[in-house]
């Protein structure tokens, strides 16, 4: 057990040779999924430098976050990840790397971050709208994490966009929000001007996030020229059922 966490099964191979040690971990179990990594460490070296490259397969969330502070979130959904890391055990500021994270079926409104969102976009019962696939490829530099490739499909709503996490929490992001075709207005019928901004697919908004991960701050920023489309096809359709 680690901060909480626990491992069960766990299968390591170990080997040292010239100041090197290799490190061979073949397989953990860790809720429900499995973790198999492989890295080396430069023994002789005063800054300790070393290689990392580790999976992530089948993990429940579910199960996860019950271990963690945020256990009593309604959060759930199954995690995979790959990553290549690298930099000094003594440093750890100069950390950099890459890799990929997908979620299946993910219910994340409830993390911080989606949660101001979802406050946002929807009055209600935001909460239960699961992401078929959350993805997203990142990269660590310069004390960053950060991704230009950040999607999440669900059928009411799509996010996409970019972020920045830095070590010392700082964020900064912009998500563009796409509203799925269930949002759309039957044909031929004219309904009120709220219906008509939230009530045609295709890009909403744009909502900007800066602060910290603990204290996100959000703003909103419509997509005009959508909207004005959206109104304009709306009326248009009621007069001329078109």
């Amino acid at each position: 057990m680690a901060d909480g966490l626990k491992f069960e099964n766990l299968s390591l191979n170990y080997g040292q040779s010239n100041g090197l040690a290799d490190i061979s971990l073949r397989q953990l179990s860790f809720y429900e999924g499995s973790i198999k990594a492989n890295a080396r460490l430069n023994l002789d070296s005063e800054n300790m430098p070393f290689w990392l490259e580790a999976a992530l397969e089948g993990i429940k969330l579910e199960k996860l976050k019950n271990d963690t502070p945020i256990k009593k979130q309604d959060i759930s959904g199954t995690l995979q990840a790959i990553t290549k890391l690298n930099g000094f055990i003594s440093d750890f500021d100069k950390l950099s790397g890459s890799g990929k994270v997908l979620i299946n079926q993910g219910n994340l409104w409830q993390l911080n971050l989606f949660k101001g969102m979802g406050e946002l976009l929807f009055t209600k019962d935001f909460a239960n709208i699961v992401f078929d696939e959350a993805y997203c490829e990142f990269f660590v530099k310069d004390k960053l994490i950060f991704s230009d490739n950040i999607i999440l499909k669900s059928n009411l709503v799509n996010l996409s966009g970019n972020a920045k996490i830095g070590f010392d929490s700082s964020l900064e992001a912009s998500i563009n929000v796409e509203m799925g075709d269930e949002f759309a207005p039957a044909t031929g019928t004219f309904k009120d001007i709220t219906t008509a901004l939230v009530g045609q697919a295709g890009k909403f908004a744009t909502i900007t996030l800066g602060g910290t991960l603990q204290k996100p701050e959000y703003k909103f920023q419509p997509a005009v020229a959508n909207v004005l489309k959206g109104i304009k096809d709306t009326i248009l359709g009621s007069i001329f059922g078109k």
